[in-house]
C-alpha cells in the first residue's frame, strides 16, 4: 500500500455556471474539497434531524428478520409518514418487549407460590397474605410465631411462607425482609404474558411489512443527502473581484473560485472535465503549510490493512503507509497467542458460516488471520491442547516447542527487534531525503541489531564488528537528534546535549522490545489452559460416578470455550497493542484526516430480498 500522492486544484468558473459544474464535479466524484474555514482539517456534514430520523428507520428494519418483498416501484410513497411509522414501531416493540420481560420475571417469581387468588380488602376482616423466602436453616423461627403462616413450597435450601394479617407484620417477625408479589395471581400474569407475545408479534409482522419501503426510503435519503452536500460545496466557492483585473473578466462574466485535492491520477479526466464544462483549474503541488488528506492506495488482498491503520489513526499524508505492515504483524501476532490449530479450525467453521455477512476487506483479513493461527497452531502442534501421535505426519511438523521457554523467549525478542527495525526502516527510507530525520533511525536499527548480537553472541560475527556498528550508530544519535545550527561552541554544547537527551531513549527501547514477551506468555498460557481443561475432562471421565460422561464433556467444552474466549481477546487486543504503541512509537506515521470525496452518496444496504409474503 501507499499514500496516494495528491495536487492541489484551484478551479475557476463562471458564476452563471456555478451550479452546473458543481453538480458535474459531484457526479465525477474524486475531488476532496477544502473547507474555507477550515482548510487543514476534515470536514464532516451534520446531518438535519430528518435525515438522523430516517437513518435511524433504515437501521432499524435493516435488522429485520424474515423481511417482505421489497417494492421496487412504489407509487404514492410518503416518506415522512414512513420515517415517522417506522420509529413509532420501534417505541412499541420495545415498549412491548419491556413489558414481556418484566411478565417474564415475575412468572417465575410467582411460579414457586403457586397460583392462588388475592383474597379483597372486604374479606376476613381485612386480612391479607404476607409472603416471605425463609432459608431453611432459619425454619425454628416459625414455631416462635403468633400469626397464622403455612409453608407453600420450598426450593433451593429456602421455604416459601404465607403469613396471615390484618397489618403488615413488624419487619424483624422472621429473619429476613417480606416478598413484594405484586396483586396479581400467576394465572393473569400468564393470561397477560400469552396476550404480549401476540402483541410483539403483531408488531413484527408490521416490521416485516415496512421492510418493502426500504428501497425507496434509502433511495429519498440519498437524494437528499446528495442535495445537502451540493448545498455545502456551494457554499465553499468564493467569488472572484475582477474589477482590479480585466484580465479575470470572462465575456463580463463574474467568476467564482472552488479549492480541493485531487489524485494525480486523475488530472486527465479533470481535465477533459473541465473542456466539457467551460471551467478552468491550476494543479499545484502541496505547499509547506498545507495539510493535505490521506487517501491509501491499497494493494490487491491487504485492503483491510487500511482498516487496521484507521482503527488507531490514519498516517499523515507526508508520512508513510503502515497498512501492510499491520496486516502481517497482527495476523502473526494473533496466531503466536492462539497457539492452537483447533482453534483456528473450529473458528474457521464459524468464519464460513457468517461470510456472506462480512465485508470483503475484513473477510479477508479473517481468513488471512485463521491460515496463519492453523500454520503456527500446526508448527507448535497443538490441536485442541492435544498433541498429534508420535509418529503421525502432524508429528513430524511440529518444528516448536512451547514449553523451550529459552527458545520461545529468544525467539518473541528477535520478533520485537525486527519490528522495531522494520518501523525505523520504514521511516528512513520515507524521509530518505531528510537527513535530520533518517540518520537517527537508522541509529537506532544499529543500537537494535548491535545489541542483538551482543545478546546472542553469534560465532560468525566478529566483536570488533559489532561494537563499530554500536559507536557508529550512537555518534549518528548524537550528531543528528537535532536541527540547532552549530555556530559556535555554546550552540555545539547545545547540539550535543540534544543528543544525548535523544539516548535517554535507550530504556524506552529495551522496553518495548521486551514487551513482545507477551507473544510467548500469551501463547503458553492458552496451550497451558487448554491442556488443563483436558487433564480434567480426563479425570472426570475416569471417575465411578455415573455422570461421568456428562460431568467430563462438559469440563471440556466449557473449558475450551473460556479458553477460545480468552485467546481470542487477547490475540486482538494485544496484536493492536504491539502495533499502535510498540510499533508506532518507533514508526512516526504520524496522524492525518481521511480523503473524503465529493460525490454523488449511495446508501449500502446489505439485506436479503425475502420472496415470502
Amino acid at each position: 500500500m501507499s499514500i496516494v500522492r495528491l495536487k492541489k486544484i484551484s478551479l475557476v468558473g463562471r458564476n452563471q455556471d456555478k451550479q452546473s459544474i458543481i453538480a458535474a464535479l459531484q457526479g465525477f466524484g474524486e475531488l476532496h474539497i477544502i473547507d474555507k474555514d477550515k482548510p487543514n482539517s476534515a470536514h464532516d456534514l451534520e446531518l438535519s434531524a430528518k435525515a438522523q430520523k430516517a437513518y435511524q428507520a433504515i437501521h432499524f428494519l435493516q435488522r429485520t428478520s424474515n423481511p417482505r418483498r421489497a417494492l421496487k416501484h412504489a407509487r404514492h410513497f410518503d416518506f415522512d409518514r414512513v420515517v415517522a411509522e417506522v420509529l413509532a414501531l420501534k417505541d412499541q416493540i420495545r415498549d412491548v418487549a419491556d413489558r414481556l420481560e418484566a411478565l417474564n420475571d415475575r412468572i417465575v417469581t410467582m411460579k414457586a407460590w403457586g397460583d392462588f387468588n388475592f383474597p379483597p380488602d372486604s374479606y376476613v376482616d381485612h386480612f391479607r397474605f404476607w409472603f416471605y423466602r425463609l432459608p431453611v436453616k432459619h425454619r425454628a423461627a416459625l414455631e416462635q410465631l403468633s400469626l397464622p403462616w403455612k409453608i407453600v413450597g420450598n426450593q433451593h435450601h429456602e421455604l416459601y411462607v404465607v403469613l396471615v394479617s390484618a397489618e403488615e407484620p413488624d419487619s424483624h417477625i422472621l429473619p429476613v425482609a417480606r416478598e413484594h408479589l405484586g396483586s396479581l395471581p400467576l394465572s393473569t400474569l400468564l393470561e397477560q404474558r400469552e396476550q404480549t407475545e401476540l402483541r410483539l408479534e403483531e408488531l413484527q409482522v408490521r416490521r416485516q411489512q415496512l421492510c418493502r419501503y426500504l428501497p425507496q426510503l434509502q433511495t429519498d435519503l440519498d437524494q437528499a443527502n446528495n442535495r445537502a452536500l451540493f448545498q455545502y460545496v456551494l457554499q465553499q466557492t468564493q467569488d472572484i473581484d475582477t474589477d482590479n483585473d480585466p484580465a479575470l473578466t470572462l465575456n463580463s462574466a463574474s467568476l467564482f473560485l472552488l479549492k480541493a485535492w485531487l489524485p494525480v491520477k486523475n488530472l486527465m479526466a479533470l481535465t477533459q472535465l473541465s473542456q466539457q464544462q467551460g471551467f478552468a483549474f491550476v494543479a499545484e503541488d502541496p505547499q509547506a503549510d498545507d495539510s493535505p488528506p490521506t487517501l491509501l492506495q491499497p494493494v490487491k488482498g491487504f485492503r483491510a490493512g487500511a482498516d487496521l491503520a484507521s482503527v488507531y489513526q490514519l498516517p499523515d499524508y507526508r508520512s508513510w503507509d503502515p497498512s501492510v505492515h499491520l496486516y502481517l504483524s497482527f495476523t502473526l501476532f494473533f496466531a503466536m497467542i492462539l497457539s492452537d490449530a483447533g482453534y483456528a479450525a473450529l473458528l474457521g467453521g464459524f468464519l464460513a458460516l457468517s461470510w456472506k455477512r462480512l465485508s470483503a476487506s475484513m473477510a479477508s483479513l479473517l481468513r488471512f488471520m485463521l491460515y496463519g493461527a492453523a500454520v503456527w497452531g500446526v508448527m507448535v502442534g497443538s490441536y485442541f491442547g492435544y498433541e498429534a501421535p508420535y509418529d503421525s505426519f502432524l508429528a513430524s511438523l511440529k518444528i516448536i516447542d512451547l514449553n523451550n521457554y529459552d527458545a520461545m523467549m529468544t525467539l518473541s525478542v528477535l520478533i520485537g527487534v525486527c519490528h522495531i527495525v522494520i518501523a525505523n526502516l520504514s521511516m528512513a527510507w520515507n524521509y530518505r531525503h531528510e537527513r535530520q530525520k533518517y540518520i537517527p533511525a537508522l541509529g537506532w536499527i544499529g543500537i537494535c541489531l548491535g545489541g542483538c548480537a551482543i545478546w546472542l553472541q553469534p560465532a560468525v560475527i566478529p566483536t570488533a564488528a559489532v561494537y563499530s556498528l554500536l559507536a557508529v550508530s550512537v555518534m549518528g544519535l548524537l550528531g543528528f537528534a537535532s536541527e540547532r545550527p552549530v555556530n559556535s561552541i555554546p550552540s555545539a554544547l547545545l547540539r550535543l546535549t540534544d543528543g544525548l537527551l535523544k539516548l535517554t531513549g535507550l530504556s524506552k527501547l529495551f522496553g518495548d522490545v521486551l514487551s513482545y514477551m507477551r507473544l510467548f506468555a500469551l501463547g503458553l498460557a492458552s496451550a497451558s489452559l487448554a491442556l488443563t481443561f483436558n487433564n480434567l475432562a480426563h479425570s472426570a471421565y475416569q471417575s465411578d460416578s455415573g455422570l461421568s460422561l456428562v460431568t467430563g464433556t462438559l469440563i471440556f467444552l466449557a473449558g475450551h470455550i473460556i479458553n477460545l474466549a480468552l485467546g481470542i481477546m487477547s490475540g486482538v487486543v494485544h496484536g493492536l497493542r504491539l502495533n499502535f504503541i510498540e510499533f508506532y512509537n518507533w514508526g512516526e506515521p504520524g496522524e492525518g484526516y481521511a480523503f473524503s470525496r465529493f460525490s454523488l452518496q449511495q446508501t449500502d444496504v446489505r439485506m436479503e430480498e425475502s420472496t415470502h409474503e
